[in-house]
């Protein structure tokens, strides 16, 4: 991932020092379906660049997001040492972060089954290759006859991701899955199944995805949450007072140290809402894990907006992220980039429509409960 950022800088180096403008077609659809990695990236290359500085245009940033939210997905994968034993073959006509895009839309489309993904461009791409691997993934259009190439669309729509869930089929043993079986029984009694390996497919990846959440090494916001880690202020709040209200619980449970509220107030005072995820919404971690004593996070919605230093969005909403290490909190990221994605959701923390913070918990653990 490293080797593939270094490749991509360069060129955009040149093409910002000499003002190229760059069209990315998918700039809407990066934005829409990673806000939270794409408001981090675009904080992140704000705070390296200087005042005089012109800001990076949003189709630059577009693809630097996918490299973020690619090697998130890797290093999630790599820390549960889940071993790939087949080899995919991605066919693409070309860019490093378009492969990127596609590799992190399959992780997610095919988990919990995991494959290894060896990328080659259109142009070096023969049909004989095919029979070396059990698929390959054409990013083009393919006219030939090979029942194991299945052309893909860099976002991919649901026929074609139905196809490849299709395909992953031979790897569920669904046969001898009695779990599976009864499930399938079930829907099929009070249901017209009309496509019963697709259906079989869905399921198996429903099962797995839900069994590997509770397993897994990498705790999940959801196994995390509780009705207490939230706090609804209806009342007009400063945002130091805020702080210290919200991690009363945090304190309680010792799961930060005494100075990582300080510290907070040093990095707004210093760097203003340097944690922007979408707008109106700031997630606040510590400058280092060493004010961290274990993984917590807590979400405060508040009725009165707050305005913060070199920030002119009204924020509405406040996470706080105990990571008291560098990788236990990459799984929360990733369902933090779920949650937000739905718009209603977001929107009823704009409006202090939440008249609980039990039907606010309940709300987060139904959309992150839903399936990929």
């Amino acid at each position: 991932m490293k080797e593939k950022l270094v490749l991509h800088i360069r060129p955009m180096y040149y093409r910002l020092k000499y003002g190229i403008r760059l069209h990315n077609v998918l700039n809407e659809d990066i934005k829409k379906d990673y806000a939270l990695y794409f408001n981090l990236t675009k904080k992140a290359v704000k705070l390296s660049m200087s005042s005089q500085d012109p800001d990076m245009p949003e189709d630059e940033l577009a693809y630097l997001c996918v490299y973020l939210a690619g090697w998130i997905n890797q290093s999630v994968s790599q820390i549960e040492q889940e071993e790939a034993a087949d080899q995919l073959l991605l066919v693409i006509p070309g860019g490093n972060s378009m492969s990127s895009l596609i590799q992190l839309q399959l992780i997610n489309l095919l988990k919990p089954l995991r494959f290894q993904y060896e990328i080659i461009s259109l142009q070096d791409f023969t049909e004989s290759m095919a029979d070396a691997y059990p698929l390959v993934l054409y990013n083009g259009s393919y006219n030939g006859v090979k029942k194991n190439i299945i052309m893909i669309s860099t976002h991919m729509n649901e026929s074609q991701r139905n196809r490849i869930l299709q395909w992953s089929a031979r790897y569920s043993n669904m046969d001898n899955n009695d779990e599976l079986t009864r499930l399938y029984d079930l829907v099929k009694h009070h249901c017209i199944v009309q496509d019963e390996d697709l259906l079989k497919a869905k399921l198996f990846s429903f099962l797995n995805d839900s069994r590997n959440r509770s397993q897994s090494q990498i705790p999940s916001l959801l196994q995390i949450l509780h009705v207490s880690s939230i706090s609804l202020f209806s009342k007009t709040m400063e945002i130091d007072r805020l702080l210290i209200l919200a991690t009363k619980e945090f304190i309680k449970n010792n799961t930060v140290k005494d100075l990582y509220v300080p510290n907070l107030m040093h990095l707004l005072s210093t760097m203003g809402a340097y944690g922007e995820i979408t707008q109106g919404v700031l997630l606040l971690h510590a400058e280092n894990v060493q004010y961290c004593n274990h993984l917590g996070v807590h979400i405060c919605n508040l009725k009165e907006a707050l305005y913060l230093k070199n920030n002119p969005d009204a924020i509405h909403t406040i996470l706080l992220l105990s990571t008291p290490d560098k990788t236990s909190h990459l799984r929360i990221l990733k369902d933090l980039s779920q949650l937000f994605r739905e718009h209603s959701f977001v929107k009823k923390l704009e409006e202090f429509e939440f008249a609980e913070e039990q039907d606010m918990y309940d709300e987060i653990c139904m959309i992150l409960k839903k399936e990929s």
